[in-house]
């Protein structure tokens, strides 16, 4: 337990130390690769690592975070805000265990962010104990009233402090006075801003005990036993009825939902255009999301329920899965069809070629789930989870801005149509080198005017914000970095 809470206390710190007021850079990946090794190193400690396979995934999560010091993606890096906890987690539970289950896996996930919350009152009083035992008898009593103390001051603090934040906006006299005081006590403690140091220690105290909870409660988890129900023969033929009504149902309604597609592909240039390039490509793409996801969930608890069953005694069911899963290949080729025009219309942004790419993706996906169908004893869960992971790893590394800029700029060559506020607002640092290019570069027939001028007056304030920036090393961003010397050289 002292290793457990000696780490826990040092990254705590560490990442106190990184994030604290500070933009995320290569702090990302130097904070993700130190907490994940020590997760690993207390596992493997406690004997809780059965399969070795799964630190594999420890690749795309230091790619990922890595990100954060190659790119500057808003959007990219707000999911990884999100994705990089989500498959750490993941790696967690498969290492415990050879078997990727998806029938509770999101459950398993929600677990493992929350119920360390539940271990915390344990883990303060483990650290009590492991204090108290390492004290002579002398000590114990005046430990305890120590203890006592540090645990009145971790309630009273964060509550004073919403009292006062509830007071000061509700009355001014009362807000000038807590300030005045505020004031006076910085002059006292020199260099120390109360303000910034009170919630700074608040956070790192409770950042230890949630980590050193979660790992507590990871070793302390007991084994899952693993119970089959038996089933019955009139159990078996009402999943099989059920299971047929519903694939029948389902592909009637998507045998619809694609001669409707299709038709709409046909005979969509006699329609209004501003609906056939704007609102009905949007559409159809969230309805594919839809059809989509019903698809392959329908497919997955189908076949689940019918492992030890081959093809030939399941011809019916399995030949509908396949029939779905040509329904949903018609569907990615309208949507896909469908974008291109829009795309080519009105140029190219951060969410179309999110598009794209999640198109591609359940096109690569179809591939498995077909051989599923055919020889269900593949393991489907883990080329999905390869599939996924891998594709969007290689969505991090695509240099989205870059490309989306490059692609307009040679679009605004070729026809003399470009969305300047776009790639003004749009995009972030990744896209400038690309940009420069409209200060040299301009089509045959100039449709807009003034954009050289344009141009320049926003390169000039970029590097102006970038230089007036004063980062830590732990904020040093190498997209950044590019975009200041592509500025330099041009201007």
């Amino acid at each position: 337990m002292k290793k457990i809470f000696i780490g826990s206390a040092l990254i705590a710190i560490l990442q106190s130390i990184m994030f604290w007021n500070q933009n995320i850079g290569i702090s990302a990946p130097i904070f993700i690769t130190t907490l994940t090794c020590f997760f690993l190193y207390i596992m493997q400690k406690n004997n809780k690592i059965q399969n070795k396979k799964a630190e594999l995934l420890l690749i795309p999560i230091f790619l990922l975070s890595s990100t954060y010091f190659f790119f500057n993606n808003d959007f990219l890096n707000g999911m990884n805000f999100f994705v990089i906890p989500i498959l750490i987690i993941l790696m967690i539970i498969l290492v415990q265990k050879d078997q990727l289950e998806i029938k509770g896996l999101v459950r398993k996930i929600l677990e493992y962010v929350f119920k360390p919350f539940r271990y915390m009152k344990r883990t303060m009083n483990l650290i009590r104990e492991l204090l108290l035992n390492n004290c002579s008898v002398k000590n114990k009593a005046l430990l305890e009233v120590i203890l006592k103390i540090i645990k009145a001051l971790f309630i009273t603090i964060p509550i004073t402090f919403i009292v006062f934040m509830l007071l000061a906006s509700a009355d001014i006299v009362f807000a000038e006075t807590v300030e005045k005081l505020i004031e006076c006590l910085e002059k006292i403690f020199k260099n120390i801003k109360l303000g910034d140091i009170l919630p700074r220690i608040i956070i790192g105290v409770l950042f230890f005990l949630y980590l050193s909870a979660a790992i507590i409660r990871i070793i302390e988890d007991k084994k899952e036993t693993n119970t089959k129900s038996i089933i019955g023969t009139k159990n078996k033929v009402r999943d099989k009825i059920t299971a047929t009504m519903l694939l029948t149902v389902l592909n009637i309604i998507y045998l619809v939902f694609c001669i409707l597609q299709i038709k709409s592909m046909f005979l969509g240039p006699v329609l209004d255009e501003n609906f056939l390039y704007s609102e009905y490509a949007r559409e159809g793409f969230f309805q594919l999301m839809i059809v989509s996801v019903i698809n392959f969930f329908t497919i997955l608890i189908i076949k689940n329920n019918s492992k030890q069953e081959t093809f030939k005694e399941n011809k019916y069911i399995n030949s509908m899965c396949i029939l779905m899963l040509v329904f949903t290949f018609i569907i990615l080729l309208s949507s896909f069809t469908r974008m291109n025009l829009y795309e080519s219309k009105y140029g190219y942004t951060v969410l179309r070629l999110l598009v794209y790419f999640i198109l591609i993706t359940e096109a690569i996906l179809i591939v498995p789930t077909a051989i599923y169908i055919l020889k269900s004893n593949i393991p489907l869960a883990k080329i999905y989870m390869i599939i996924l992971v891998s594709m969007y790893v290689i969505l991090n590394f695509s240099n989205m801005d870059n490309m989306i800029a490059k692609r307009n700029i040679d679009r605004y060559l070729e026809t003399g149509k470009i969305d300047i506020y776009y790639l003004k607002y749009g995009v972030g640092t990744d896209a400038i080198p690309e940009i420069t290019r409209l200060l040299e570069e301009n089509p045959k027939s100039e449709l807009i005017y003034g954009i050289e001028e344009t141009i320049k007056e926003y390169l000039e304030r970029k590097y102006r914000y970038l230089n007036k920036q004063e980062e830590s090393i732990w904020e040093f961003n190498l997209s950044n970095y590019r975009a200041k010397k592509a500025i330099e050289e041009k201007l």
